[in-house]
């Protein structure tokens, strides 16, 4: 690369960094002032064209298709004589990317300080950093994934059975946490769905895959693992998350009103600016400035994509409301759950992301009248199970790219994994099935 280039791609930055800052404020404006939407979906769009050119050749084809297809079918459904509202055609999913946006900064203050290695070993020690790893991750993402990883390999390459404990209890996350993209996108399509019932039901599922998950590992490390020290444990690692689920169920029941993404995104920023303001006033402002120029860019591959999942739901959407499909006059209950999760995990090991399956689920099943929370309960579900599984999915591919282990060895290490967590999904959406009232 050039040096003219790396200007270039550093001008692209500062410029994507100042519309990613103005479509996180767009949205939260938007919780007082409805319009505001209309903005941040320019802004969005802005996003998506501003950093098209710093995306990959692979990551261009697929924004590419799913953009054309999109806005193919909104033309469509045009001639067909549908006319859509402004505001309805700029429904491109601009509140999960400004959520996902305002999360990161949550990472200034969550990573833990690493203390002197504990001398517990051992079986307990791998679960104790899975913990970690799950917890971290729920709050911090990826961040989560570099931090645990990074001490795990102590210099050198990750060990698979690290590797592997590093997809199962992250990937969780997914589950129940209400600042993973998983949740934002099951609320956005789900609207209505009881966010106490997705977060309670949801983390005991995510307790009970990661017991499955460490056994599997431990017996994969066979006799290593009575010398596994792992990860220590930082009160602010389980104290984080518990903070800021509370305060955003809090919200909720006070504020019902408001989309949860939007309470996720004032609740992660509000947090974030409080801790800093306590520990250093002076800096505030520069350290908020430092993140936003330097580390939004680099969230643009999925915003983007996200962005272009939008463009085709809501073309989707439109060009449905032109023809008359009749769906077959069943519930949407248990089993149609089960295997709606099952359809997404299976799509996501061929290269569909998760948004973009379960966003077309969501319009195709509509005149069903699903369960909200049934519903969205199935998305979480199906989100955390695809990012252990998919060979190509972010968490596998950024494994490979940080640690240098193969994302098709980690898939391949995951099938039983995988298979066990299905089957525990079954009993879980029975569960909120029969709680919510839904059939079988």
């Amino acid at each position: 690369m050039s040096v003219s280039d790396r200007g270039g791609g550093s001008r692209v930055d500062a410029v994507l960094a100042i519309f990613m800052v103005g479509l996180v404020t767009a949205v939260m404006v938007s919780v007082f002032v409805p319009a505001a939407r209309i903005v941040s979906g320019v802004l969005l769009l802005l996003v998506g064209i501003t950093g098209y050119s710093r995306l990959r050749r692979g990551q261009k084809i697929a924004i590419s298709i799913l953009s054309t297809l999109g806005v193919s079918l909104a033309v469509a459904a045009a001639f067909r004589g549908f006319t859509p509202t402004f505001g309805a055609a700029l429904s491109i999913n601009q509140d999960i990317v400004a959520m996902i946006l305002s999360v990161s900064f949550v990472a200034m203050v969550a990573s833990p300080k690493v203390e002197s290695p504990s001398r517990l070993r051992g079986p307990k020690a791998v679960l104790r950093t899975a913990v970690v790893s799950h917890f971290l991750g729920s709050v911090i993402n990826l961040s989560a994934v570099t931090l645990v990883g990074d001490k795990l390999a102590g210099g050198k390459k990750l060990t698979l059975p690290n590797a592997l404990l590093l997809s199962r209890t992250y990937s969780i996350g997914a589950y129940w946490s209400p600042f993973w993209a998983a949740a934002a996108a099951a609320l956005t399509f789900a609207p209505g769905a009881n966010v106490s019932m997705l977060v309670s039901f949801g983390l005991a599922f995510a307790m009970a895959t990661l017991v499955l998950g460490v056994v599997g590992v431990i017996r994969r490390m066979g006799d290593d693992v009575a010398d596994y020290r792992g990860y220590p444990l930082a009160p602010t690692v389980v104290l984080l998350p518990i903070i800021l689920v509370i305060i955003v169920m809090g919200s909720h029941w006070l504020w019902p009103e408001v989309r949860t993404t939007n309470l996720v995104l004032m609740a992660s920023l509000g947090l974030t600016i409080l801790l800093l303001l306590w520990r250093d006033p002076k800096m505030v402002v520069r350290r908020l400035f430092e993140h936003s120029r330097n580390v939004l860019p680099g969230m643009r591959s999925e915003s983007i994509l996200f962005a272009s999942a939008g463009v085709l739901a809501v073309g989707f959407s439109f060009y449905l409301q032109t023809t008359r499909i009749a769906l077959p006059e069943v519930e949407f209950g248990v089993w149609f759950a089960w295997l709606a999760m099952i359809g997404v995990v299976a799509l996501s090991t061929l290269g569909v992301h998760q948004i973009i399956s379960i966003g077309v689920l969501a319009t195709v099943i509509a005149p069903l009248h699903p369960d909200p929370t049934l519903f969205a309960m199935a998305c979480t579900a199906a989100w955390g199970t695809s990012a252990a599984i998919s060979p190509i999915g972010g968490l596998n591919l950024y494994i490979m790219g940080r640690f240098g282990r193969s994302s098709t060895e980690l898939a391949k290490e995951n099938i039983v994994y995988v298979l066990g967590v299905i089957a525990l999904a079954l009993p879980l959406l029975a569960t909120v099935a029969f709680v919510v009232g839904a059939g079988w």
